[in-house]
C-alpha cells in the first residue's frame, strides 16, 4: 500500500520576511498589496513604515495654489515623533532652522528661498484661515456642520516619488508651534488607496491603447500616417490615460466625501477652473520628483544630492506664479 505524506511547506522565520519586505522600495506596492497578505505582513510592512517611510514622508501646507493668493504660506513639515503608544505621528515645521550653507548666500536667494520668513508672525493666522476655509464651515455661516471646501486641500503629501492631496484622518495642528499629529495608518491607507486606484484604471486604459498602437502601425504600414505622428499620438494618449485616471480618482473621493456629508455629490463642473488648477501644479510637482536623484535601482546614491532634493521640493509650484 502506497503511503501518500503531506508535504508541508517550510517555516520561514519572521525576521527573513521582514528583511525581504524591507528590500522592497516601492511603498505602494507594500502598503496596498504585501500588508493585506497576513497579520504578520501587516505588522512588517507597519515596521517598515515607522523605521523608513514616515522619515521619506512630506506634508507641505501652503494657500498658493488657490485664488486667496493674498494669504499666501508655506510650512513645510517633516517627521518628528511618534506618539508613546505608536498610533499618532508628529511632523514639525523646520524652515525656520538655518543652516551653515545659508549663511553665505546673498539676500536675493534668502528671499526666493525663504519668503515664509518674511513676514513669520503672520503665518499661523494665515495658515488657520486656510485650514478653516477647507474644513468649513464656512465663514459667515451659523451652521457648524456646514462642509468647507474639501475640493481645495492646503497642502500635499509625497511619499517618495508619489505625491497626492488626500485626507489626513485624525489631523490635528498647533499653529504656534508649527507642529501637526495626525493617524499616520489611516493617512497612508488613504493615500495608497488612491494612487491603488490609479495604477488599475491605468493598466484598463492601457488595454485599449495597445489596440490603438496595432491600429496606428496599420495606417503606417499602409502609408496613411507618418511613423512620427503615430508615436506622438500614442504618447500623447499614454499620458493622458494616466492624467485622466488621476482625476477621476481624485474626483471619486470628493464625491465620496459629500454623499457622507448627505449632499448629492461633487459636481466637478461648478469647480472646474480650481480642479484644472489643482490637477496642473501636482502633476507638474510629480514631474519635478521624476526628475530627482532617487533611483531605485541603487545605481545613484540619494544621500549624494539631498541639498538640490530639497531645493527642488522647496520650489515646487513657483513655475505657477
Amino acid at each position: 500500500m502506497t503511503t501518500i505524506r503531506k508535504i508541508r511547506n517550510p517555516h520561514v522565520p519572521e525576521e527573513i520576511w521582514l528583511h525581504i519586505l524591507s528590500c522592497s522600495r516601492d511603498p505602494n506596492f507594500l502598503w496596498s498589496v504585501c500588508r493585506r497578505v497576513s497579520r504578520s505582513f501587516r505588522s512588517h510592512v507597519d515596521t517598515i513604515f515607522r523605521d523608513k517611510y514616515i522619515k521619506e514622508t512630506y506634508i507641505v501646507f501652503n494657500d498658493s495654489i488657490q485664488a486667496r493668493c493674498v494669504r499666501y504660506f508655506r510650512v513645510e513639515t517633516t517627521f518628528d515623533r511618534f506618539s508613546e503608544d505608536k498610533t499618532r505621528v508628529f511632523f514639525k515645521d523646520t524652515t525656520e532652522e538655518e543652516s551653515d550653507e545659508e549663511e553665505d548666500e546673498d539676500e536675493d536667494d534668502v528671499f526666493r528661498r525663504h519668503r515664509i520668513r518674511i513676514e513669520n508672525k503672520h503665518v499661523p493666522q494665515k495658515w488657520k484661515e486656510a485650514m478653516r476655509w477647507y474644513t468649513g464651515p464656512p465663514l459667515g455661516s451659523n451652521n457648524p456642520k456646514e462642509l468647507g471646501r474639501v475640493d481645495q486641500p492646503p497642502y500635499m503629501i509625497r511619499v517618495r516619488r508619489d505625491l497626492n492631496d488626500t485626507e489626513i484622518p485624525g489631523l490635528e495642528i498647533d499653529y504656534e508651534k508649527r507642529e501637526v499629529s495626525f493617524d499616520w495608518r489611516a493617512m497612508y491607507s488613504m493615500f495608497f488607496r488612491e494612487e491603488e486606484y490609479v495604477e488599475n484604471k491605468i493598466k484598463k486604459m492601457a488595454q485599449q491603447a495597445s489596440v490603438d498602437a496595432l491600429n496606428l502601425q496599420a495606417m503606417v504600414e499602409s502609408g496613411g500616417m507618418e511613423l512620427i505622428d503615430a508615436m506622438q499620438r500614442l504618447v500623447v494618449r499614454v499620458k493622458t490615460s494616466e492624467d485622466d485616471a488621476r482625476r477621476d480618482a481624485r474626483r471619486k473621493r470628493l464625491n465620496d466625501i459629500y454623499v457622507a456629508h448627505g449632499l448629492s455629490g461633487y459636481d466637478s463642473d461648478i469647480f472646474s477652473d480650481e480642479e484644472k488648477e489643482i490637477l496642473d501644479q501636482m502633476a507638474a510637482s510629480r514631474l519635478t520628483l521624476d526628475r530627482m536623484v532617487m533611483s531605485d535601482d541603487g545605481g545613484e546614491q540619494e544621500g549624494d544630492d539631498e541639498g538640490s532634493e530639497s531645493d527642488e521640493w522647496e520650489d515646487m509650484g513657483e513655475d505657477e506664479e
